[in-house]
């Protein structure tokens, strides 16, 4: 009976009262259908085997596709991750050098300062020396035109006193 159930049309097998070329031929009929059932079957399920393998290289070929586009993101990434990080390293070594030059900058400017303030000092020593010079010229100018003073007098009475001599 399990086999008479996988028959097409679900007859079971002929009974015994056949005779035996009859019982051959139904014997030999019944394989062949079977043989005919059977393979249409398996046609039938070598198409949907087919369909689903077509249908499994087809989401497959979509999955490459997308894997590939992920690759391709994760190249781009990549690399402007790296162009990121050779930005960043030429950011700092800017930044070192700008400190550098900060450092520098501001020791010149300390040292200007000092000069200044050193200039400064020296102006006022000057200034005081200059004053200083001109109190003693103006002294000095003042005893000159002092002893002018005298040498006209002297002169003065010198030749008044020629004159006088002479006469």
């Amino acid at each position: 009976m399990a086999f008479s159930s996988l028959m097409p049309d679900n007859t079971c097998l002929p009974s015994c009262s056949l005779t035996p070329d009859q019982s051959e031929q139904e014997r030999t009929r019944t394989v062949d259908e079977t043989k005919v059932f059977y393979t249409k079957e398996m046609d039938k399920l070598n198409q949907k085997v087919q369909k689903s393998l077509d249908q499994s290289a087809l989401e497959l070929q979509k999955a490459q596709t997308e894997t590939r586009k992920v690759e391709l993101q994760l190249q781009e990434i990549k690399q402007q991750s790296e162009d990121k990080a050779k930005e960043m390293a030429m950011l700092l070594e800017t930044k070192c050098e700008l400190e550098e030059l900060v450092s520098r900058l501001e020791a010149k400017a300390k040292s200007l300062e000092a000069g200044e303030a050193e200039a400064r000092r020296a102006a006022q020593r000057a200034a005081a020396e200059l004053a200083t010079a001109r109190a003693q010229n103006g002294e000095a100018a003042g005893a000159l035109e002092a002893q002018l003073a005298r040498r006209d007098a002297l002169s003065r009475e010198l030749a008044a006193a020629q004159r006088h001599g002479e006469e």
